[in-house]
C-alpha cells in the first residue's frame, strides 16, 4: 500500500466543480483533503488557480499507480495539453509517496519523478499540504526538509502570499484503510 500526495488545481470553466471531480474520482481513498487556496499562475499569464492537496491511500497502488490515476482523473475533466503550464480544466500531481511502512518512495524516470522535483518550489503545492500534513517532509535535492521550512522560506525570500479560500471540498472518510 503507498499514500500519495496529490495536487490539484484548476484555472479554467467551473474551477470548484473540477477540483471536486478529482476528490470524487478517488472515492474512499481520500484520507484528507486541504482547505481550498487560491494563487497567481505559476510559469504563465492567465486566469487564478483554485488549487488543494489530497490525501489518498490505496493498498493496490504504487507510484506509476498513482500517476495513472492522477491521468484518468485529468481525462474525466478533458484535460488538455496545449502548452507547457498552460491554463487548464484540472492538473493532478503526483507530490509524494510513502509505502506502508512509512519509507518514502523516490522515483525519477522518464515518465515519472517522486517526490516532485519543483514541489519545494510552488507555494500552491506547500500552503495546502502543511494543512493536511502539518509534520510533512520533503526531500530536495537529497536533503530532508520539513514542508513548514520550506514555507516560511517562500514567505521571507519571495514574499509569496497564497490566499486561503472559504471554498471547501467535501470526501467521504473511510475507515477502511
Amino acid at each position: 500500500m503507498t499514500t500519495a500526495v496529490l495536487s490539484i488545481g484548476s484555472n479554467l470553466g467551473n474551477r470548484l466543480g473540477y477540483l471536486q471531480l478529482a476528490v470524487a474520482a478517488l472515492e474512499k481513498r481520500v484520507a484528507a483533503v486541504s482547505a481550498v487556496y487560491e494563487t497567481d499562475p505559476w510559469g504563465t499569464v492567465g486566469p487564478n488557480f483554485l488549487n488543494a492537496v489530497i490525501v489518498a491511500s490505496d493498498p493496490k497502488l504504487d507510484e506509476r499507480g498513482w500517476l495513472g490515476e492522477a491521468m484518468r482523473i485529468e481525462a474525466l475533466a478533458a484535460r488538455t495539453r496545449e502548452r507547457v503550464w498552460g491554463p487548464r480544466t484540472l492538473d493532478v500531481d503526483v507530490i509524494a509517496c510513502t509505502r506502508e511502512d512509512g519509507t518514502s518512495v523516490s522515483v525519477a524516470d522518464e515518465r515519472l519523478t517522486v517526490p516532485h522535483p519543483r514541489a519545494h518550489e510552488r507555494a500552491f503545492v506547500l500552503f495546502p499540504w502543511l494543512d493536511v500534513q502539518p509534520e510533512a517532509r520533503l526531500s530536495v535535492d537529497g536533503w530532508d526538509v520539513s514542508v513548514r521550512e520550506l514555507v516560511d522560506s517562500l514567505v521571507l525570500r519571495e514574499g509569496i502570499v497564497v490566499r486561503r479560500t472559504a471554498l471547501t471540498l467535501s470526501f467521504a472518510v473511510s475507515h477502511a484503510l
